[in-house]
């Protein structure tokens, strides 16, 4: 996942033009290249600065997820399963063990949330902390509709333990609800795009 691939300026499908001596000799004597995903034929030079621009909206939706979870408190599995509303852990919600692994999960989750970002749609992931009287005690990560039919998406992120995480994709018909119910829950709002809480970096790509 260190590697670059050149992404499609069109849809932001990574592109693959090979390894080895091939794949080398094709990135520099050819011109264009065809998006498998798309049909369109890219410059390989547009392609390859795609790439670095999907790798910084990555890089900013990690920074901002990351600055949740230094907050996150350790919560028991009862304050988890309310917090983050879901009917029972073991069934409902997947369990995660490092911060790079939730942060590679949450990313692949809003893959299209975020190509969609690198197109220049900016705004459509925010990432926030549901607190309760002044106190954390969840995340909430919240994708827009991007208006071509990917779908909203909302991800629920509970801390209980030191490198323990659970997450949670409530029902369709819930999510409105959950997003409703927000003001009286308290969040505190991250922008994955303000530049004034974000430091933009080349990060994690292949989502």
């Amino acid at each position: 996942m260190d590697n670059h691939f050149p992404r499609c300026v069109h849809c932001v499908a990574p592109m693959q033009i090979g390894t080895g001596v091939g794949g080398v000799l094709k990135s520099i004597f050819c011109k264009t290249v065809q998006c498998p995903s798309c049909g369109a034929q890219n410059r390989l030079t547009d392609a390859q600065v795609m790439a670095e621009t999907f790798a910084a909206c990555v890089s900013q939706f990690r920074e901002s997820l990351n600055q949740a979870l230094d907050v996150a408190p350790h919560l028991s599995q009862h304050d988890a399963i309310l917090a983050i509303g879901a009917a029972d852990l073991s069934r409902d919600s997947h369990r995660l063990h490092t911060r790079d692994e939730i942060c590679r999960v949450a990313a692949r989750i809003l893959r299209m949330a975020l190509r969609y970002e690198a197109l220049g749609h900016e705004g459509l992931i925010t990432v926030e902390t549901v607190t309760r009287g002044l106190l954390p005690r969840a995340i909430r990560i919240h994708a827009c509709s991007d208006g071509h039919g990917s779908p909203e998406i909302l991800l629920m992120i509970a801390r209980v333990g030191d490198d323990d995480y659970v997450t949670y994709e409530p029902p369709v018909q819930m999510q409105a609800q959950a997003m409703a119910s927000a003001p009286a829950a308290g969040v505190v709002r991250r922008d994955v795009n303000d530049p004034a809480s974000q430091e933009s970096r080349p990060g994690v790509v292949g989502v």
